[in-house]
Order: C-alpha cells, then sequence, then structure tokens
C-alpha cells in the first residue's frame, strides 16, 4: 500500500481493480491486518476494496492509533478519488472508529461490529487494573487477560485462524491497552459532532461483549442514518464471519450505500 509512514501496520489486500466502494477495516486486540483477508476477499466479490489495519498491543494512546486510521482513510481516498469510503472496526477496533467517526470523520460512514463497552471476560483484578492504570501509570503496565488468554471463542468460522483459538502467543497485554478502549468510547460519547450514517452490528452468541450496553451506546450516538441490529448465532469477531450469508451480504450492501 502506497503513501503510509512505515509505522502504520496496514495493508491492501484482494486485489480489485475499479473498485466500487472502499473499506477501511480496524481489527480487534491483537489481531493482525491478514487475519481478515477471508473478510477482504468476500468483499472484492461484490467489487468492494479493503484496506486493513491492527491496533498494535504497543501503541496504548488512541490518540495514535487514530491519527494511523486517519492517514490509511486518506491514502484510500487519495488513490481512489470520487469512490465512497466506509470505515468499520470489529471488537476494540470498533471503539477506536467510533472514536475517529466523533473526532475526525464526521460526515463518513462507519460500522462498528461489536464494540466491546461492557467485557464478559475481565475479572474483578483485571477491571481494578484497568480502572487503576487510567490515573497511575504503576497499574497500566500491569497484565490483564484477553478473550485469547481466557479461551473465549471469537469466531464460528472453521475457515477462521481464530476458530480453535491456535494463535497461543496472544495471551495478555497490559491494562493501558484496555485503558485506551475505554478512552475511545469515552472520545465518542463527549465529541458528539458526527452525522455520518452509523451502523452498529452485534453478533446475538457473543461471549466477548454485552449486547445490552452495546444496544445502549447505540441510542446515545448521533448520526443521521443510524441503525443496529443482531445477528443471532455469531461469536464476536464478525470480521471473521463473512462466512454467514445474512452477515455478508448485509455488510456488502451497507458498504456499497
Amino acid at each position: 500500500m502506497t503513501g503510509l509512514s512505515d509505522k502504520t501496520a496496514a495493508h491492501a489486500t484482494a486485489r480489485v481493480d475499479d473498485p466500487r466502494a472502499i473499506l477501511v477495516f480496524l481489527v480487534g486486540t491483537l489481531g493482525l491486518p491478514e487475519d481478515a483477508d477471508g473478510l477482504a476477499r468476500h468483499l472484492a466479490t461484490h467489487r468492494i476494496k479493503t484496506y486493513m489495519l491492527a491496533p498494535r498491543p504497543d501503541a496504548c494512546r488512541h490518540g495514535q492509533v487514530l491519527g494511523e486510521l486517519d492517514e490509511v482513510v486518506n491514502v484510500a481516498r487519495t488513490e481512489h478519488p470520487g469512490v465512497r469510503v466506509t470505515v468499520g472496526g470489529v471488537s476494540a477496533g470498533a471503539n477506536l472508529v467510533l472514536a475517529w467517526r466523533s473526532l475526525v470523520g464526521h460526515e463518513t460512514p462507519v460500522i462498528a461490529m461489536a464494540p466491546v463497552v461492557v467485557p464478559r471476560f475481565l475479572g474483578a483484578g483485571d477491571l481494578f487494573k484497568v480502572a487503576a492504570g487510567l490515573l497511575m501509570g504503576y497499574f497500566a503496565a500491569l497484565e490483564v487477560n484477553t478473550p485469547m488468554s481466557k479461551r473465549v471463542p471469537l469466531s464460528t468460522n472453521p475457515a477462521s485462524p481464530l476458530y480453535r483459538l491456535e494463535q497461543v502467543e496472544h495471551l495478555k497485554v497490559a491494562a493501558s491497552f484496555f485503558g485506551m478502549v475505554v478512552r475511545a468510547l469515552g472520545t465518542a460519547l463527549i465529541h458528539r459532532a458526527a452525522t455520518g450514517p452509523l451502523y452498529i452490528t452485534l453478533a446475538g452468541a457473543d461471549r466477548v461483549s454485552r449486547n445490552g450496553a452495546a444496544r445502549l451506546l447505540a441510542f446515545l450516538l448521533p448520526g443521521h442514518d443510524s441503525a443496529s441490529r443482531t445477528f443471532p448465532g455469531l461469536a464476536h469477531d464478525l470480521g471473521q464471519e463473512w462466512h454467514d450469508p445474512d452477515w455478508g451480504e448485509e455488510l456488502a450492501r451497507r458498504i456499497l450505500g
């Protein structure tokens, strides 16, 4: 992908020579851009080009991640002038995309997949570390669990690299990473200038995040064409669930506008 700084972990995938639309996609906790290649290949059948971006665990300031996201969006628009660009994110990536929408992408269509408002997998000790880490650097450096370390299934898709949780190197992260995710939600709620279309989509069998809290978030965020929908049976990482025809085709329709 041209025009990006060396520090931005992003790539264009699933070649589309004459795209009808573009998705800039921010993957979730500990994800890699190539983890969502299956999604990109599915969208390519609709002539949708996808740019993938990962929030690195060592980038624990949400302003840094939002800057990288904005860089990718600008490159996509430069490479394909006049083509509709949608920004999407999944899990922690959805939280960060919502913050970007409120600060920068006021009129840009945004799709937030399974944002983490109230996590199911963090115990009382981990929650204390995250809350304390927001105030004191000592606690921010302490490790907390992730769905990977708790062996929580993230996908129902057998073709997904997350289906059997084989990425054993992806375990715990610093509390500051989840502190960044919390700050992103606060940013989205405090800076409410966004008016562009917002679609919050949830996994009905989500074992990572509580859907009731996410539905409340959808109600609170502004947008002239906002909607939310729950897809029964799917797991948390909707970027890996493109195999479901209902969800995969709905996503393509939303991106094409």
